[in-house]
């Protein structure tokens, strides 16, 4: 299982339930995440991402016609996102 934290580099900013600002200085840029990428974001350094792809799924309204293997492909992709951005970082275990 693969572990991470966060990069001790940044300043986060939530500016409500839908939308955090993450600000990495090494870089200057800045990311805006929504509810989803919240979610996954403040439950990366707990969770693996399969755990984390469960409990979104467990989450979804059905009617959104979303199978777990297109979230857990999209959680692993937001992961690898996040690690090419320097947000945060893969522990060795």
């Amino acid at each position: 299982m693969k572990s991470y934290k966060r990069n001790s580099n940044i300043i986060v900013e939530k500016l409500d339930d839908e939308t955090l600002l993450i600000y990495l200085g090494e870089t200057q840029n800045t990311h805006v995440l929504n509810a989803t990428a919240i979610y996954i974001w403040e439950n990366v350094e707990e969770h693996s991402s399969e755990e984390i792809a469960a409990s979104l799924f467990s989450k979804v309204n059905q009617s959104q016609k979303i199978t777990y293997d297109e979230i857990i492909k999209d959680t692993k992709q937001f992961i690898d996102e996040l690690i090419e951005k320097h947000l945060i970082i893969q522990k060795e275990l």
